[in-house]
């Protein structure tokens, strides 16, 4: 891994990053207005669980469970079963995971590749060094044709 600089120069360097665009004032809005929607259905499916759960019986979650036709132990037999479910494939995947430990050990033997040299990209033969030495030196480059060659 590279020398990490100071925090302040990887803010700046990040900042160069971003790309800046106009936005539209109608279209944010309405981002703005799905998310609220999305917020409070989730809200409502919440609280329309709870409620079943813990027998509250307020109002509207009885009149949702009444227009669907179900009553609250309906709600928790649904509940458990999903939580069951949940519980089971935790435990698959929680044993799927010391079966694969035992058998094939931890994979922290991993080594990353090396950084690759300017021979092995040259003897790709897809770039001329004339301007992979452009690429390297240059800040700010712009082709009028794509440099890199196609094989055939």
């Amino acid at each position: 891994m590279d020398q990490s600089g100071s925090r302040k120069s990887q803010i700046e360097r990040n900042r160069i990053f971003i790309v800046k665009t106009k936005k539209s004032v109608f279209r944010e809005m309405v981002i703005i207005l799905l998310s609220l929607v999305a917020w409070t259905y989730c809200l409502a499916v919440t609280w329309f669980f709870v409620d079943s759960i813990f027998a509250m019986n307020q109002a509207i979650p009885e009149r949702i469970r009444d227009y669907f036709g179900m009553d609250a132990g309906t709600v928790r037999r649904f509940s458990a079963l999903i939580l069951l479910l949940f519980v089971l494939f935790f435990l698959l995947l929680l044993a799927w995971s010391v079966y694969n430990k035992r058998k094939f050990g931890s994979l922290r033997r991993r080594k990353y590749p090396q950084k690759t040299t300017e021979e092995e990209l040259l003897a790709l033969k897809m770039i001329d060094r004339s301007v992979f030495l452009e690429l390297q030196n240059a800040k700010r480059i712009s082709f009028n044709n794509n440099p890199i060659k196609r094989k055939r």
